[in-house]
């Protein structure tokens, strides 16, 4: 493990730490309710986002609902895939990658 890595792994935990400390915990769901469909305020809340990202994401195409009246209802099996799905780590960059991507932000923020 490179001396990068040790100090990247350090803030990572560092930064999980500060985050479960400081943002609160929503209340476990009973096991009776883990079957029925969310509303898509009870989706941000367990995704810790807004009701409109929600949105946003069901209208993209991401996370997958159903809306059986006005309102949009989501599989709680759907939200752990998509929240799985969106913490996958990225795939690591060789060198020449890694240098590719960075000219290519700065040559944006110059053009």
């Amino acid at each position: 493990m490179s001396f990068e890595e040790t100090i990247a792994g350090i803030v990572r935990q560092v930064v999980r730490e500060e985050l479960d400390a400081r943002l609160p915990r929503a209340a476990p769901t009973p096991p009776a309710a883990a079957a029925l469909p969310l509303t898509v305020e009870e989706v941000a809340e367990r995704a810790r986002v807004t009701p409109a990202t929600v949105r946003e994401w069901i209208r993209g195409r991401r996370l997958a609902a159903t809306k059986p009246g006005r309102h949009y209802l989501v599989e709680p099996a759907e939200l752990a895939r998509f929240l799985a799905q969106q913490h996958q780590q990225p795939a690591k960059l060789d060198s020449d990658e890694h240098f590719a991507l960075i000219m290519g932000r700065v040559g944006r923020r110059t053009a």
